[in-house]
């Protein structure tokens, strides 16, 4: 009998695996469609926001070909103006846009941060 439970209580853990893993799986690495100036507005007040103010400029072609989008830290110049040279210090942000079946969402990859999309139209990668 103990062995029976054992078996019971094995394959019902599995199925709670299980389950979760299905939910998960609903989740899914994704690509703009048909962005316009509006959506790429949203994109870029969501990273602005994400990223405690510091604006960004982003093409149209943004998670038009893959759902990693990566963000390099900005030059810095002299106090004469020109071009700062040297090791940048600061690690690039990365953000990755999802697939849900809520919509769009935009993580942060390095913080596991989301945000919802509310005008952007994607579909997995």
């Amino acid at each position: 009998m103990t062995r029976s439970l054992l078996i019971a209580v094995f394959l019902m853990l599995s199925g709670c695996q299980n389950d979760s893993m299905d939910a998960k799986g609903a989740e899914a690495h994704a690509l703009l469609i048909n962005p316009d100036a509006d959506t790429i507005t949203e994109l870029e007040k969501t990273i602005t926001t994400a990223l405690y103010g510091v604006p960004v400029d982003l093409d149209e072609n943004a998670f038009a070909s893959s759902s990693l989008l990566t963000l390099e830290p900005r030059l810095r110049n002299t106090p004469q103006g020109k071009l700062a040279t040297g090791r940048t210090m600061e690690k690039p942000e990365q953000f990755r846009l999802l697939s849900t079946s809520d919509g769009c969402i935009l993580e942060r990859t390095s913080t596991g941060d989301r945000y919802i999309l509310k005008l952007a139209q994607c579909d997995k990668e």
